[in-house]
């Protein structure tokens, strides 16, 4: 199912394309005929599969693929849903956030 809208930093700097539908995928290849927006695949892969279809840089890009986020979607939501994720999430802005994340 297309996916239409996304919340994103201020800093992040829209293409043309980036709140077009796209279609759902857990991997993109860099040389994709049409490029996936930013927050399908993030800035680096976004930008390399853009460069594949600029003329005269493309055989400067490195092949290969982008794992995408709906390759997360599922383990996001488990981890989001959790009691551990429900305790840990209030602190994770506090001193006490880095000490969480460790181990």
């Amino acid at each position: 199912a297309p996916v239409t809208g996304a919340v994103r930093p201020p800093s992040v700097r829209l293409d043309a394309n980036d709140d077009a539908p796209y279609e759902r995928a857990m991997l993109a290849a860099l040389d994709a005929k049409k490029p996936l927006p930013v927050r399908a695949v993030g800035g680096k892969s976004a930008s390399l599969m853009r460069l594949y279809g600029t003329p005269g840089v493309s055989s400067y890009v490195p092949g290969g693929y982008a794992i995408t986020v709906d390759f997360f979607a599922e383990w996001t939501a488990a981890v989001t849903a959790s009691r551990e994720w429900a305790a840990a999430e209030p602190k994770l802005g506090t001193p006490e956030g880095p000490r969480l994340c460790v181990g």
